[in-house]
């Protein structure tokens, strides 16, 4: 079998975005020319793609990483930079899908994401501005009585650091009106994700891991024995291949690219805040989002601006101003940052999967993927690209837990399918404003 890969950008240089303007990259950058010969290639150096080739190379396999752009370009540089234990979907959905065993694996791997960030940091020096503390937040009674029987079943489960919040204890924490209820889980945390990124591509360098930049794959053949991967200047044979692409993969031809749609988020990073400003917005210095279905989503950098994200658009680009929106909701919640100034504003998009749950899976005997992490993905991509890498070992238990959970295609084909998420979007928006 044969796929071509369409071009998904006409300009690699990073976005204008504070995360682009506030990294030192000494890396020196390389693309391919010629042929190569590997172990395993990955396709992607986003987190997935990353994650997947340092515990590759730890274990000796030799690996190489194409990137059709710059190290972290895509969602894995542009993210709210929130690490969020557990992933899209609950444990109740994989127990309904595939019985009490495999949610009682799943379940074990609640908090391993944050780990794994928290082990490359530690044994690779990788500085990432990392802090600890996630705040979910209700804005409406029947929202809040949501998270209390969050919190009781996780703390049941001894899943994570978990305490609710009522409205006077949630004062300690965030400095907004707007919320009648929340939690905080203190094992979640954020960072900066190009910083993490950069880090961990360094990391894998050290390793003796190879990494081609503005080198985009083209198209796939698989080989009798190998997988053949071209580029515009070369090619690479390979005995496993990886896709790491998540909202920007595009498989021609194939059903895997249908099972996820792009959705676009914008962030918006206002000038640096006062120490005083700083701890009357954010006091416990914890980041946040609210558990509406287009949540806006934001925390504190390192440098003391607030950052602050929604998601908005299904499928493409809205025509709004980038950073419109997410301004015009970060005056809501708090009102005392009307006069900030706004230094940066960017888009991304991230992909979702239509039953909200993570994909995992196999294309024939030697090619791998992992994707569709619905806004969890600073954690989750870390945990697919252990699982990948344990299954490339030939430990597939852990991998099998998502790779047999049903992987459907968004319903209305290539012409369909946008406006009828669309409309799904909007119905759960209705619920939103509704109070649901």
């Amino acid at each position: 079998m044969s796929w071509e890969i369409p071009p998904y950008h006409s300009d690699s240089s990073y976005p204008e975005s504070y995360y682009a303007n506030s990294v030192s990259n000494s890396r020196k950058s390389k693309t391919l020319k010629g042929s190569l010969e590997t172990d395993v290639c990955i396709i992607g150096a986003g987190f997935t793609g990353l994650s997947a080739a340092i515990f590759l190379t730890e274990r000796g396999f030799r690996v190489i990483v194409l990137e059709g752009a710059k190290v972290g370009w895509g969602a894995s540089g542009r993210n709210g930079g929130q690490a969020i234990n557990g992933f899209s979907g609950s444990i109740d959905s994989i127990r309904n899908l595939l019985g009490d065993g495999s949610a009682q694996l799943a379940h074990e791997m609640f908090e391993e994401g944050v780990r794994l960030i928290e082990y490359l940091m530690e044994n690779y020096a990788v500085e990432c501005d990392f802090k600890h503390g996630n705040l979910a937040l209700a804005i409406t009674a029947r929202q809040a009585r949501r998270l209390e029987r969050e919190v009781n079943a996780r703390q049941q489960n001894n899943q994570g650091d978990f305490e609710y919040l009522d409205q006077d204890s949630l004062a300690g924490h965030v400095g907004s009106q707007l919320y009648c209820a929340g939690y905080i889980d203190r094992k979640s945390g954020h960072l900066h994700p190009l910083k993490l990124a950069l880090g961990e591509a360094g990391a894998l360098e050290q390793l003796g891991g190879e990494i081609f930049e503005n080198t985009p794959a083209i198209a796939i053949n698989e080989l009798p024995s190998k997988v053949e991967i071209k580029t515009p200047g070369g090619r690479i044979l390979c005995s496993k291949l990886v896709l790491g692409c998540n909202g920007y993969l595009n498989l021609k031809g194939h059903r895997v690219s249908r099972q996820i749609l792009p959705v676009f988020s914008e962030i918006v990073a206002t000038e640096p805040l006062s120490d005083e400003l700083a701890m009357e917005v954010m006091p416990s210095d914890s980041s946040a989002f609210d558990v509406r279905f287009l949540p806006d989503y934001y925390r504190l950098s390192a440098d003391k601006r607030i950052l602050f994200g929604s998601s908005t658009d299904y499928g493409r680009p809205s025509k709004y101003q980038t950073g419109s929106r997410s301004l015009a909701r970060m005056h809501k919640v708090f009102p005392v940052l009307e006069n900030a100034g706004i230094d940066f504003a960017w888009r991304g998009k991230f992909a979702v999967t239509l039953n909200r749950l993570p994909q995992l899976g196999t294309i024939g005997p030697r090619i791998y993927y992992g994707h569709g992490y619905c806004g969890h993905g600073v954690n989750c991509s870390h945990l697919f690209g252990k699982l990948i890498s344990e299954a490339i070992k030939g430990n597939t238990e852990r991998f099998d837990i998502f790779a047999k959970m049903p992987q459907r295609k968004f319903p209305g084909g290539r012409h369909l399918r946008i406006p009828l998420t669309m409309v799904g979007a909007h119905f759960y928006q209705a619920r939103d404003w509704l109070g649901f």
